[in-house]
């Protein structure tokens, strides 16, 4: 009897649990389908969820790329919050386990859609690069909330895991993987430390919910802060005798944690009651925990929920173990983590430690940062010493940190024939992909425009464009490329051009290849006063001719006969020679 009715549960346990699976697909779908009708998103192809952000990940965050040719924003994220899994989820799981959800008051759920509005709010109304730009407001239906922003990559709780992160399993999983080096932290860290120094100094306010989940690294690399529905006025107080946030229950239901900052960054005059106004000392005290674990691998105050814990964990919190953190940090780390506000350095003092200004690489970063406002002759001379410091950097921080900015330099004529290789080198290692969202936009306008040593530079390094980019983009710009040396190069870019179209004779977009490219090169092979072009010309024509049709072939013999009408020097009349013997055996 005891083994049918263990088996009967078993059974029970297995159907119940598919059901749930099927119920939760069936959301999903539903969900999809809903975001796709989303107004602000129909201009857009939704694609899969990379990153999670706000109160326990419950903002997704979607990648979507525009349907329309020549977008101002070709690659953006669509954040979704859906309101019906919330609700769903505490009605199939009941409350008081692990954290788990109680039926949801409706005062509350207002007051965290309330809160999710104020985020948003934020976000377009600060002006400021470490705030998230925002391309599309909040636009809200019956059960979700959908907002659109520049490219996001991950938040730090994508990156160091846990419950807050919401990413399918695949692809948490690599995300947690992945390990930003010292010098992208440091890089990371002062960005925000800047954007707390401009909401505490020129915006007036204070987060108040600093955590990791609300840092976000974009896809350029930069490190912004967004989850400011927490955020209030400086010196916001509480009523008489209440504390800014109540964490007395020790099993908070899913929609008390979120209409909360989670309990282990948040600043002891919060949770106190009875506390003076609220500072910008509240979010030095959670850039201090965020940065201790980042250092040491470990949160320092893990306390879960327990209030009890947290109060006797920050009173001793001066004898704190600091192992794992780096020597120049532990000091400016023990002030920021000060129990008393009153004690903690601003923000702006943050930047400021020994950790950070002995760090010739960093200041590099930073240099960096502010490229766009150096005057020419700092840029040139920075840029004269960048690729010997390029050697020290790692793949992320030249992808993330070091190309972006370059990028944005090649407006500049007179700096491009010095930024070039130093992009070039770095796209080397650029997924195809990436290249084509974040490279391919900024070099675009060159390739129809370059002129000397920037023509030449390109057409020099075509082989390495090809394969940097995905096969339509190459199609594409490729031959706009070639034919540009053809046209408008000076010698030396001509004769770079036909050796790299012999190069890549095998590869090259046909119908690019044979409307524009051959023409180019007949057109060259007929006009040029330079017996190296010519020569090359008819060389060019030769690796082509298992590629073209007869008509081709005929087109190629007219311009043979043309050329040796006034040019019968043994080096054209060889290369003749050999056009005949490849149409021949073709």
């Amino acid at each position: 009897m005891k083994g049918g009715l263990k088996d009967k549960l078993l059974a029970f346990g297995q159907q119940a649990a598919a059901a749930a699976a099927q119920g939760a697909k069936a959301a999903a779908k539903l969900a999809s389908q809903e975001v796709l009708g989303a107004q602000c998103l129909l201009d857009y192809q939704l694609g899969q969820q990379v990153a999670s952000s706000g109160p326990l990940g419950l903002w997704k965050i979607y990648l979507a790329r525009s349907k329309k040719e020549g977008s101002l924003h070709p690659v953006v994220s669509a954040w979704v919050l859906d309101k019906r899994a919330l609700t769903q989820t505490e009605e199939l799981y009941g409350g008081g386990h692990h954290g788990s959800l109680a039926r949801p008051s409706q005062r509350r759920l207002e007051a965290f859609i309330e809160q999710c509005r104020r985020d948003v709010q934020a976000l377009a109304r600060l002006k400021h690069p470490g705030v998230p730009r925002l391309v599309a407001p909040l636009e809200e239906t019956r059960t979700q909330l959908v907002f659109i922003t520049e490219p996001i990559f991950a938040s730090l709780t994508d990156l160091l895991g846990g419950p807050a992160c919401s990413l399918p399993p695949a692809a948490a999983a690599e995300r947690r993987e992945l390990r930003l080096s010292e010098l992208e932290i440091k890089h990371g860290l002062l960005q925000v430390a800047d954007t707390l120094h401009f909401l505490h100094s020129e915006a007036g306010l204070v987060h108040k919910g600093l955590c990791p989940s609300t840092i976000l690294i974009t896809q350029s690399g930069s490190w912004k802060l967004a989850g400011f529905g927490f955020s209030s006025p400086l010196d916001y107080a509480a009523a008489p005798g209440q504390s800014v946030y109540d964490y007395s229950d020790s099993d908070p239901t899913l929609l008390q944690q979120a209409t909360q900052p989670p309990l282990p960054y948040v600043a002891p005059e919060l949770v106190a009651s009875g506390s003076a106004g609220v500072t910008g000392a509240a979010d030095v005290f959670s850039l201090g925990c965020i940065t201790f674990e980042l250092s040491a691998r470990r949160q320092l105050l893990p306390v879960g929920h327990s209030l009890a814990d947290y109060e006797s964990r920050v009173h001793s919190l001066t004898l704190v173990d600091m192992s794992g953190v780096p020597m120049g940090l532990e000091q400016p780390l023990r002030q920021m983590v000060a129990p008393v506000a009153a004690a903690r350095p601003p923000a702006a003092a943050f930047p400021g430690c020994a950790f950070f200004q002995s760090d010739v690489l960093l200041r590099a970063l930073k240099f960096l940062d502010t490229l766009i406002q150096r005057e020419p002759m700092q840029k040139a001379a920075f840029l004269r010493d960048l690729p010997t410091m390029c050697a020290q950097f790692d793949a992320r921080v030249l992808r993330y940190k070091v190309l972006p900015p370059l990028l944005g330099e090649l407006r500049d004529t007179q700096l491009q024939p010095t930024l070039l290789p130093i992009i070039l080198t770095i796209v080397k290692d650029q997924p195809p992909g990436e290249f084509a969202d974040a490279t391919l936009p900024a070099l675009k306008p060159l390739l129809t425009s370059a002129s000397g040593e920037t023509l030449l530079l390109l057409v020099q390094n075509a082989e390495l464009l090809a394969k940097a980019m995905p096969p339509a983009a190459a199609a594409e710009v490729l031959p706009t490329l070639l034919v540009r040396a053809a046209q408008h190069g000076d010698v030396r870019a001509q004769e770079e051009m036909l050796r790299k179209v012999q190069a890549m004779a095998d590869t090259i977009d046909y119908e690019g290849l044979k409307k524009n490219v051959l023409p180019a090169v007949h057109t060259l092979c007929l006009g040029t006063t330079s017996a190296a072009v010519r020569v090359g010309s008819f060389a060019c024509m030769s690796r082509l001719v298992a590629r073209m049709d007869q008509a081709e072939a005929e087109t190629m013999l007219a311009t043979a006969v043309k050329v040796t009408a006034v040019d019968k020097s043994a080096p054209t009349t060889m290369c003749v020679l050999a056009l005949g013997n490849s149409l021949a055996a073709h």
